[in-house]
């Protein structure tokens, strides 16, 4: 098997038909079974990868999302149960901003734990997976402060719903329900 490779200027698709003719010059019973260009061989060559961590991204995507709907539903509930609590601090002088600074509090001491557990297994986990980290130490700092950062407003964004809830309940109204 003969591999040929060759260096050009030109765009490689262009250089195809005169190698081949320079080529049946020098050997004219030479096959020339498969023409590649390099940049071809490396994508056919990086394809798994870059399928896999397309997958894995995707998959990271839909955890946040379950994630972000699971905070949202867990708030949510907390404040509904909460609802006469909240109205008893509306009825006794809580503004509205007191109660989302209230509700948005309980959301991101939710994520700083959820953060801080996630970094303390990816410290412990980076270093066993450091042959899947091309081009990452296994504690890279721009990684870990993104993750991080991607998790407070995952959970952010699903206190939205809650808190204008509870920021529009009506304290006569909460104070009249049972729970």
């Amino acid at each position: 098997m003969v591999v040929l490779n060759v260096r050009t200027s030109r765009p490689p698709e262009e250089m195809i038909t005169p190698v081949r003719q320079a080529a049946a010059l020098v050997t004219p019973d030479l096959p020339f079974l498969e023409v590649n260009t390099l940049a071809r061989e490396v994508a056919e060559t990086t394809a798994p990868e870059r399928t896999a961590a397309l997958t894995a991204s995707l998959l990271g995507l839909a955890a946040a999302l379950i994630a972000g709907i699971g905070t949202y539903g867990l708030l949510a509930y907390s404040v509904r149960q909460r609802r006469r609590e909240i109205g008893i601090r509306m009825a006794i002088g809580a503004r509205q901003l007191d109660v989302v600074k209230l509700v948005a509090r309980q959301t991101l001491a939710m994520a700083a734990g959820g953060i801080l557990a996630g970094m303390a297994g990816a410290v412990v986990v980076g270093p066993i997976l450091r042959s899947l980290l091309y081009g990452l130490a296994a504690g890279d700092a721009v990684s870990f402060w993104g993750a991080g950062i991607f998790v407070a407003v995952v959970a952010m964004a699903a206190t939205v719903g809650p808190v204008l809830f509870a920021a529009r309940i009506n304290p006569a109204e909460a104070l009249r329900c049972d729970g």
